[in-house]
C-alpha cells in the first residue's frame, strides 16, 4: 500500500497550535525544521485570506495556515 503524503489530523493541529505559538516549526516526519512563505491576501480578490504556506524540504510535505483561525 503506497505511503500517505500529508499530515494526520493531529499532527496539522500539533502544526497550528506550534506555529500560533510562535514555536519553532519541525517537521513531524523528518524532524526536520520547515521553511515558511508568507501569503498576503490579494486586493483583487475578496475570499483570499493571509495565510503562510509550511513546507519540509526533506518530504515535501506542506500545509497552509490561516491566520484569522487563531481567534
Amino acid at each position: 500500500m503506497a505511503k500517505s503524503r500529508g499530515y494526520t489530523a493531529q499532527q496539522k493541529q500539533h502544526l497550528v497550535n506550534s506555529f500560533y505559538e510562535q514555536k519553532t516549526l519541525t517537521c513531524p516526519e523528518c524532524d526536520i525544521l520547515m521553511d515558511h512563505l508568507h501569503i498576503p491576501p490579494r486586493s483583487d480578490v475578496a475570499y483570499v485570506r493571509d495565510r503562510t504556506l509550511l513546507t519540509c524540504p526533506s518530504c515535501q510535505r506542506t500545509l497552509i495556515v490561516d491566520h484569522a483561525q487563531r481567534d
